[in-house]
């Protein structure tokens, strides 16, 4: 018999499969997985962790335009986010109790470790002003200039994120074909109202930026591509792409006005959501990618310690590939020892909260039926 071509062991594309493979959770109880979404995490953090390296070591991946793009992995984080709450939520609601579920497994998912490493960053660098470890603390620092990103390196994310699962229950509520309607009006309203209003006050541009008020949309964009592979028939493609390119003609009109549009950001956030929607259908999944994508969260919250430190033990000393290529390795080691212990110790508390919550003790077995657009 004849055989097709072989395919390399670490790259893993299954398009032949009828869905895109929300498996059953493992007898480690390590949770559902997407593995194409653990690819694209992993792509996600690599970004993050080569644009901060960037500024100890420039020469390398220091162009504008790679820049531009390694300045976008906190995105591409939000846009799987989005994706992956809508998986999650389609499988799980037949729960008893689905979104006090949805919040404690969030909470043990993001809190533990974060509350952790703000003890780690205060320890090396110094503890903030109390006010700003509160917001930190529970969360509001997203809306909060002086605590966004000053207590814990890149905490701006975590708040941001923290700040879409508080409203994702409602979000889910939403007809598919709404969603790029409601995200391209918070950013009329939002993101060019409010923070018009807000800079007259003298709120920082940095803060406008990092703050939900610019971020929401993103993961509208995410929620929609989840609901085009799911629920084609209701996403009204056409109506949606032709309402995209208005919004992308305001937002460059905007910027010609003096205002902050950002017209290449969004354009950026439609690529990228083609990229999730094309790497989710055709199920890439490649190692080590995926590896990263599984300890993004870990690698995301030590790689700033691990830049400063091998910049301040090195510095120009160190050849800027080699530099690069420690601060990639030590992180992925730090996050790897994070992951199997700190993350997994607190999912794995969640989990059971949630189990004592089932009236069986168990969230029932769901499978979710893809239907995807062949144009993707």
């Amino acid at each position: 018999m004849g055989h097709g071509p072989c395919r390399p062991s670490w790259l893993i594309v299954r398009p032949e499969l009828p869905c895109y493979g929300l498996a059953m959770e493992s007898k480690a109880h390590i949770g559902t997985r997407i593995g194409s979404l653990d690819c694209l995490r992993g792509i996600a953090i690599l970004l993050v962790v080569l644009f901060h390296s960037s500024f100890a070591y420039p020469s390398i991946f220091g162009h504008d335009i790679l820049k531009v793009i390694e300045n976008q992995g906190v995105q591409l984080f939000f846009l799987v986010s989005a994706f992956t709450m809508c998986a999650m939520w389609d499988r799980r609601r037949q729960e008893s109790h689905p979104t006090m579920n949805f919040y404690i497994r969030r909470f043990f998912r993001i809190a533990p470790l974060y509350w952790g490493f703000l003890i780690i960053y205060g320890l090396l660098r110094g503890f903030a002003p109390w006010p700003d470890i509160l917001a930190n603390l529970i969360f509001v620092h997203s809306l909060v200039p002086s605590a966004i990103n000053s207590v814990v390196p890149g905490g701006w994310s975590i708040g941001v994120e923290i700040a879409f699962y508080l409203i994702f229950p409602l979000a889910a509520l939403l007809k598919p074909r709404f969603l790029i309607a409601v995200g391209f009006a918070w950013y009329l309203i939002v993101g060019i109202g409010v923070e018009t209003l807000l800079k007259q006050f003298g709120a920082p541009d940095m803060f406008l930026y990092y703050s939900p008020l610019t971020q929401f949309p993103v993961f509208a964009i995410g929620m929609y591509v989840y609901h085009l592979l799911h629920r084609p028939e209701e996403c009204r493609l056409g109506h949606n792409l032709g309402l995209a390119l208005v919004w992308l003609v305001t937002a460059a009109l905007v910027k010609q006005a003096g205002l902050e549009g950002r017209p290449f950001f969004w354009l950026s956030m439609a690529l990228w959501g083609v990229v999730v929607a094309l790497f989710v259908r055709h199920h890439i999944a490649i190692f080590p990618l995926t590896f990263f994508g599984r300890i993004s969260y870990s690698m995301y919250l030590v790689h700033f310690a691990v830049i400063e430190l091998i910049a301040t033990r090195f510095g120009a000393a160190l050849p800027s590939l080699l530099g690069i290529i420690l601060i990639i390795a030590a992180s992925a080691l730090l996050a790897y020892l994070s992951f199997i212990s700190a993350e997994v110790w607190s999912q794995q508390l969640g989990r059971r909260l949630v189990r004592r919550s089932q009236p069986d003790g168990a969230a029932p077995p769901m499978t979710i039926e893809c239907k995807v657009p062949s144009q993707l």
